[in-house]
């Protein structure tokens, strides 16, 4: 059992919580389930690629779920960061990517794991952010009291946050294939 198994498990800790703190324990997840569901309309090659993984498998666990996704993008998407093809005018661009041009980055395909996750009715949401890393601090800003960063389309990557109701915590899922952002993020 990996790491993320373990945290997307069903073990309940809420009785941890006792008074308030159960209370507002049950209204967080309240609102997440009431926020963190939330699909467009118009995404038919993704919502098909969720029933048949339902038809196939029956009842998953969260992770199984994670996983299942993870393989379809993997193995049916490529990577790829430069020369995409123009999204068509009142296109949904999480649907031209998973359902025609079955290419892109990671907030494509971390874009699709949500939507996918959704569907099966799993809250989770993305997560977009810039790595820091040593050496990127160029020099002190004056006017925010702070530095500048030399921060370069290299450093970013987006993610999924798969929320954990029983254990009331957000687990952080890669939909990416792992050799792609390595290769691309992380450039000679």
């Amino acid at each position: 059992m990996t790491d993320n198994d373990v945290l997307l498990s069903n073990a309940d800790v809420s009785g941890i919580f006792a008074g308030d703190g159960a209370a507002l324990f049950d209204i967080y997840n309240r609102y997440v389930q009431a926020n963190y569901l939330n699909v467009p309309d118009g995404l038919p090659s993704l919502e098909a690629a969720v029933q048949v993984i339902q038809d196939e498998n029956g009842d998953l666990s969260v992770s199984q779920w994670v996983a299942q996704i993870q393989n379809i993008l993997w193995e049916t998407c490529t990577y790829q960061k430069d020369n995409l093809e123009s999204v068509p005018d009142g296109s949904n661009v999480i649907e031209d990517f998973f359902g025609r041009q079955r290419k892109g980055y990671c907030t494509h395909f971390a874009s699709a794991g949500v939507m996918m996750l959704r569907m099966a009715g799993i809250p989770c949401q993305i997560c977009d952010r810039v790595c820091h890393l040593a050496g990127m601090i160029s020099k002190p800003d004056s006017a925010s009291d702070g530095y500048m960063a030399d921060v370069t389309g290299y450093r970013g990557h987006a993610w999924v946050e798969v929320y954990n109701a029983s254990q009331g915590i957000w687990v952080p899922v890669d939909m990416t294939p792992a050799d792609s952002v390595q290769t691309s993020n992380y450039p000679p």
